[in-house]
């Protein structure tokens, strides 16, 4: 019998190390409700029978286990877009980038680097990558890396997809989605443009992994951007990773980070320069910051450059941000097999605080469709940390290690799921499916039969349409 999740002093302590032992994460006597909240649905979730025994294995657990990663998914925030906050942006497009540029035009040495650490879902790195394409028309003619990097592996995997929702975008202008971006369904684009094979994308953990990182080209590097990451480290780590990021930096070399960082005293051995709404850090050599030249912020009525492409206009004070998308139009995508689609819709949904669970639940839906297993445990993972008695993720995630050679965790699942809701006669049937798979053929038939059982006693009580993909095999049961 599971024993009871009792927070105390200890508790508190160990998941603490661990947070920030693996990924620098330290906690604020305001915040540390989030992380008895995020260890409890943890642990009730596992089949772990008490709490040290919970503690040890999370310790044991590789960074990219999709437990390890939904739970630190749960204690930062990764929502992103593109050119999101735009002054930083704006100063890289008028006057940062055309001033690197042109310093190597004049050594003839078309050499450009940039890193986003932190990327999440790749917004920000294929950002950069559409302004060095509109600033540099030959870009195909210079050797330009473009680095995104972050700890959570399946956030890697859809930016490598390059696809994103409505979502991605507010804030973008018509006319430059059209130019770098084709539809993919109703609510999704793809990068399509050139530009997207300068970015190059890889796991990188900045608590624990070199800086610099010359072996991964995280060296001699002309822009770091690292936004809104280091507010979740202590002063210590913060400072260990300013310095590492100065010597990451090529002279002359910037630093972006988010207007919410720790006090610039931090940032003391760069140069720090101001533009329109926002400061950045420089590192002293390269031209002088009294010789950068200015670029005019473009209009809608200023002339492009016949040569150059659109360029991002940020016109969110003008126009309200879109509207988040909702679970019906995601369930519709999913229904019509539009994979992309729904994906991307319910990544957005997911992606707020509060989140409906079944929004992860259904990307776990999606992951386990493609037969991409670990990921759909990470999409599960995260539906329990939100609600652990959620029964159709239990069993979800029964099919999976059922899929994967472990009946006996499929069969702990679904108890878990038929003591969570008795009445769901799939429970049941799936049951008898991993009762089949240990070799206890009259168990397996007993739970078969109880499923069709309940499945005729309350066909009346649902409609078809309001089940998720793993609850719909009751209809089916219920006419058997």
């Amino acid at each position: 019998m599971k024993a009871p999740f009792t927070w105390s002093d200890e508790a508190h302590e160990t998941v603490s190390r661990m947070c920030v032992s693996r990924w620098g994460i330290r906690f604020r006597p305001g915040d540390t409700h989030r992380l008895r909240d995020v260890s409890e649905c943890a642990y009730l979730a596992s089949g772990d029978a008490d709490l040290g025994v919970f503690f040890e294995r999370m310790r044991a657990l590789p960074d990219d286990d999709p437990e390890m990663q939904a739970f630190v998914s749960q204690l930062v925030i990764g929502e992103t877009s593109f050119f999101r906050y735009r002054p930083q942006f704006e100063a890289l497009r008028s006057t940062i980038l055309p001033a690197l540029i042109a310093e190597r035009r004049h050594q003839r040495r078309h050499v450009l680097r940039i890193w986003s650490a932190g990327c999440s879902s790749g917004e920000e790195p294929y950002s950069a990558a559409m302004l060095v394409s509109d600033l540099i028309p030959d870009w195909r003619d210079w050797d330009i890396r473009i680095f995104g990097t972050d700890i959570n592996p399946y956030a890697l995997r859809r930016a490598r997809l390059a696809q994103f929702g409505d979502w991605s975008f507010r804030g973008v202008d018509d006319e430059t989605i059209a130019n770098y971006f084709r539809p993919v369904g109703a609510r999704t684009r793809f990068l399509a443009h050139p530009c997207r094979e300068l970015v190059k994308f890889f796991l990188h953990n900045l608590a624990t992994d070199p800086v610099p990182d010359r072996e991964h080209g995280l060296s001699d590097l002309d822009v770091i951007l690292c936004r809104n990451v280091t507010i979740y480290f202590d002063e210590s780590l913060t400072q260990t990773l300013a310095d590492g990021f100065r010597s990451a930096l090529a002279p002359g070399g910037w630093l972006l980070v988010g207007h919410a960082e720790p006090d610039p005293a931090v940032f003391a051995r760069f140069e720090p320069v101001e533009f329109k709404e926002t400061l950045v850090y420089r590192v002293p050599g390269g031209p002088a910051s009294s010789e950068l030249p200015a670029r005019p912020a473009p209009t809608l009525s200023t002339p492009i450059a016949k040569h150059a492409t659109p360029i991002p206009v940020d016109r969110s004070a003008k126009a309200p941000e879109p509207k988040l998308p909702t679970l019906v139009e995601a369930r519709a995508a999913y229904d019509a097999h539009d994979h992309v689609g729904a994906a991307e819709l319910l990544a957005a949904i997911a992606s707020r605080p509060g989140a409906d669970p079944t929004a992860t639940h259904l990307l776990a839906q999606l992951s386990a469709d493609e037969k991409r297993y670990d990921e759909a445990l990470y999409w599960a993972f995260r539906t329990l940390l939100i609600d652990r008695f959620h029964a159709p993720t239990l069993m979800l995630m029964a099919l999976v290690y059922l899929e994967r050679g472990d009946p006996s965790h499929a069969r702990e699942l679904l108890q878990h799921a038929i003591f969570n809701n008795p009445r769901a006669p799939e429970a049941h049937l799936y049951l008898s499916m991993a009762h089949r798979a240990l070799g206890n053929p009259d168990q397996a038939e007993r739970s078969k039969d109880r499923a069709v059982r309940i499945a005729r006693a309350h066909a009346d009580e649902w409609a078809s349409t309001d089940l998720l993909p793993v609850e719909r095999p009751r209809i089916g049961l219920a006419k058997d």
